[in-house]
């Protein structure tokens, strides 16, 4: 599987735990009217992949390993 380095900022909560920024999924450009709802009602999925589509029309798989970290793989699908 092909690998890219992204850097996601971790801050700590009020606890000192590691923590994400939140954002609302109205934030998330070209996210489809149905996940968009489904996710704001709660209702989220496990998934082992995620395909993205790039600007210029390729797509890819997005992974997270068991410790977090996130990579792609070029998808075919």
């Amino acid at each position: 599987m092909a690998s890219d380095n992204l850097n996601i900022v971790q801050y700590p909560d009020a606890d000192g735990h590691k923590a994400y920024v939140k954002t609302h999924v109205q934030a998330v450009d070209g996210l489809s009217d149905d996940l968009a709802k489904a996710l704001e009602a709660g209702n989220y999925f496990l998934l082992d992949y995620v395909i993205l589509k790039s600007a210029n029309g390729t797509k890819y798989k997005l992974f997270v390993s068991d410790n977090g970290g996130l990579f792609t793989e070029r998808s075919d699908a």
